[in-house]
């Protein structure tokens, strides 16, 4: 098993103590950073609302760097489906991170 920890910044459902024991049978402790120059919305996916990221000049979304394993990012790739994508960003603290926004 490789144990190799990604940096990946969570902002919305991902944040949710109760979702991380679901998917990684864990919660995930992190820190806190933030994406400048982008801005929460919601999307409807099967008629239920969820957060995603735009580009949205000065503006910034607060949330959670955390640490995962290669394994831990699939299975959350699975959650977020195809109606996401994962995309590396820089963070105001100069992490370089997964993220994932609307595909």
């Amino acid at each position: 098993m490789n144990n190799t920890k990604n940096l990946l910044f969570i902002y919305g459902t991902l944040l949710n103590k109760n979702i991380q024991i679901k998917l990684l049978g864990k919660i995930i402790k992190g820190d806190p950073d933030t994406f400048n120059n982008h801005k929460i919305t919601e999307i409807i996916i099967e008629e239920e609302k969820y957060p995603n990221i735009y580009f949205s000049i000065n503006s910034e979304v607060n949330g959670m760097v955390i640490r995962v394993t290669k394994e831990e990012l699939s299975i959350i790739d699975k959650y977020e489906t195809n109606t996401y994508k994962r995309v590396k960003i820089v963070l105001v603290s100069g992490n370089k991170a997964w993220v994932y926004k609307k595909a």
